[in-house]
């Protein structure tokens, strides 16, 4: 398993799109403007028990449980979510990953256990988020400077769009009980590093 998301991480390129202007940071004081909610990966063959290549097994229910929580405190107050899901189409990353992403398979969609509140969704097939030029334009066209951040893995997608935000001056909020990993023992590891890389920790939204 680890060897397998070693060779993964080592493939897929992290990297982020340009971006012509710094977005401004907004403080949260009761005000949810200017922020989006980012569900990232949360699809069917990385919540899949069977797959070569899932979220630890004890993890898996109350993640989504969590991840849907945040969805719907989301909706209430008017925050936009956004989706994010992983689409492999390289066939070297397909084979050892056990084509738990590959294009256009059921194992790419989004899990039916989240909760799909919004038609925005957007792909990626490298770790970083903001590879998705679309995605990069929506946070810019909106004025977007607080992102909320859950799914998975904490180690790999959701560390490498974390840090990409930072990057280009968005506030980013790591909602660490919506946050799975391969096992306990790493999603506790990364929540220091996001602390390290000037990320914000929060329990839920």
């Amino acid at each position: 398993m680890k060897i397998k998301l070693f060779v993964i991480l080592f493939v897929l390129f992290c990297f982020g799109c340009n971006r012509s202007n710094s977005i401004i940071d907004v403080s949260h004081n009761g005000d949810w403007s200017n922020s989006i909610l980012l569900v990232i990966d949360m699809q069917k063959g990385l919540l899949d028990t069977t797959s070569s290549q899932h979220v630890e097994n004890a993890m898996i229910g109350e993640l989504i449980d969590k991840v849907n929580e945040n969805i719907k405190k989301a909706k209430e107050n008017g925050i936009p979510v956004v989706y994010i899901k992983n689409e492999w189409s390289n066939p070297f990353v397909n084979f050892f990953t056990g084509n738990v992403c590959k294009k256009g398979t059921s194992q790419a969609e989004l899990d039916t256990r989240i909760k799909v509140e919004s038609s925005l969704i957007f792909i990626k097939n490298v770790p970083n988020s903001f590879s998705n030029k679309l995605f990069c334009e929506y946070v810019n066209e909106n004025k977007i400077g607080k992102i909320y951040i859950e799914g998975i893995m904490a180690e790999a997608c959701v560390y490498a769009t974390g840090k990409a935000g930072i990057k280009n001056n968005l506030k980013i909020i790591m909602l660490k009980d919506a946050i799975g990993s391969t096992s306990v023992k790493t999603r506790d590891k990364m929540i220091k590093k996001y602390l390290n890389n000037h990320m914000v920790l929060q329990n839920q939204l």
